[in-house]
């Protein structure tokens, strides 16, 4: 795979513009393009949406908790786009802002969330959406204060309840839980159903507190593997995450048999 740090013709924003594009629905420009990023073939359209809109969909609110202000986009693919244009136009000034705040902020736990589901091609170019950003950051130099969205995000998982809620919201957890890894649990847990994760609580829920606390564990070293450091962004999501693998571990401790965290 060509690396984004090793592409000399493509300048950032380039590399920037056609990972954008490979972040979208699969059309003409795409195989010219994944080649010259050296992703290989192109997955079908079945796979995309199966990867980038069923399990880990793009959008900031969806990682925040926060959905966006009327007329704001928060698409990963098109805030890329943007901030390429922001790279291309040479605007030093708003580019750090944007870029923390806008992409840095939640991008990384999506892109790891797209890396988890273990689709080849989506688990590559999400490797180089990856690496260029935190090249951005790096190239911009360190940011000094948490994300304003992060320091505004919803409140952390706690012990009074709303677990489902809290789990549901990659921002409150620090876990993104994709529909298959919760069928993954539910088949590990050997209690398949309907519901989702709400379900699967409902069904076995000291069971499924406990392997959530250990999915915790895992987020926390998978944030640190692909967060962005600078503003104690990964550091942020990290510890979010041990703060939800604390609390199941009580919850799961303390479970009465028959009881639903719901």
């Amino acid at each position: 795979m060509a690396g984004v740090g090793s592409a000399s013709v493509l300048q950032r924003y380039r590399v920037l513009r056609v990972l954008a594009v490979l972040g979208q629905e699969p059309g003409p420009a795409h195989a010219r393009l994944a080649v010259a990023m050296g992703l290989g073939p192109v997955p079908p359209a079945g796979e995309y949406a199966e990867v980038m809109e069923h399990q880990c969909p793009p959008y900031g609110g969806h990682y925040l908790g926060q959905p966006p202000s009327a007329g704001v986009v928060d698409h990963l693919c098109s805030l890329l786009f943007f901030y390429a244009g922001l790279s291309e136009g040479g605007d030093r000034e708003d580019r750090p802002g944007f870029l923390m705040e806008r992409l840095a902020s939640w991008a990384p736990a999506c892109l790891a969330a797209v890396a988890e589901v273990g689709h080849p091609w989506y688990w590559a170019w999400a490797g180089l959406v990856r690496e260029a950003l935190v090249e951005e950051v790096a190239e911009l130099g360190p940011a000094h204060r948490l994300p304003r969205c992060l320091r505004e995000a919803p409140p952390p998982l706690g012990t009074g309840g709303d677990v489902l809620g809290a789990l549901s919201c990659p921002a409150r957890s620090g876990l993104v839980l994709t529909p298959a890894r919760v069928a993954a649990l539910a088949a590990e847990l050997d209690r398949p159903g309907p519901g989702g994760l709400g379900g699967l609580l409902a069904r076995e829920p000291g069971g499924t507190l406990e392997l959530l606390a250990l999915e915790a564990r895992t987020w926390v070293e998978r944030h640190r593997a692909w967060g962005v450091p600078a503003g104690g962004v990964a550091g942020w999501w990290a510890g979010r995450a041990a703060r939800t693998a604390e609390v199941l571990e009580a919850l799961a401790e303390a479970c009465p048999t028959g009881h639903s965290w719901l």
